[in-house]
């Protein structure tokens, strides 16, 4: 599943057995995307201008949080 959060920032969502949106619709972030069986690892990339971001954690309740860099 991609996201796309502005015309050069997106997230890629893979290993999702079930999908709640169809191609074009807007999501929400307070509603699941889809779920996982469990059967297979759910793993979620992003990409800024096509370059994938590494600039970034999630934590064990599953929040994201910015990398901040050192000055």
């Amino acid at each position: 599943v991609r996201i796309d959060h502005t015309d050069n920032f997106y997230g890629v969502i893979g290993g999702l057995d079930y999908v709640y949106y169809a191609a074009g619709d807007k999501v929400y972030s307070n509603v699941p995307v889809g779920y996982s069986n469990g059967e297979t690892a759910v793993r979620v990339t992003m990409y800024a201008d096509d370059a994938l971001l590494n600039c970034y954690t999630v934590d064990s309740e599953n929040c994201l949080s910015w990398v901040q860099s050192e000055s």
